[in-house]
């Protein structure tokens, strides 16, 4: 059923010069985007006092450290 499927909604061109900068200038725009939001609605973020090489970024900040406790603080 899926090989009936056709979208004719859009062209990559793969393999040229211009297509490959056309796909690098829409990611570094969105990339730009995405930091101006981001920057427009959480303008001022403390940095975390955190060392560690076990977490990759995004599960270091999504951690919840408030309700921590440690060595009975």
């Amino acid at each position: 059923m899926d090989s009936a499927l056709i979208c004719n909604s859009g062209e990559i061109q793969i393999g040229t010069i211009h297509g490959m900068t056309n796909m690098v200038l829409i990611a570094i725009i969105c990339v730009i985007i995405c930091y101006c939001v981001e920057r427009a609605f959480s303008p001022k973020h403390d940095p975390l006092d955190i060392h560690t090489s076990i977490l990759n970024a995004h599960a270091l900040y999504m951690l919840e450290l408030e309700k921590w406790k440690f060595e009975s603080e």
